[in-house]
């Protein structure tokens, strides 16, 4: 799931994701990688929270540009998912 939302008068965008695991990750950003430079020109991550245990090499390619966003990850403790 990748859900993004824009605030416009503020120039601020969110983008909500979840994946079953960190291989559905590492896939997207495979498919995604393309695309998403072209965006990045425009825009600067100031954020990034992640919920759950990402595997190392997830954890590398959120950490690999060295960028001033800042990071926090908080563990997954339990809970249940309910589509309609």
């Amino acid at each position: 799931m990748v859900e993004v939302f824009i605030d416009e008068a503020n120039l601020r965008a969110y983008s909500f994701q979840l994946y079953l695991d960190s291989a559905a990750v590492l896939k997207h950003w495979q498919l995604a990688d393309p695309y998403i430079q072209e965006v990045m020109e425009h825009c600067s991550v100031e954020a990034l929270d992640v919920y759950g245990q990402p595997s190392k090499e997830v954890m590398d390619g959120l950490t690999q540009n060295g960028g001033t966003a800042s990071l926090v990850v908080t563990p997954h403790l339990t809970g249940f998912f309910r589509h309609r």
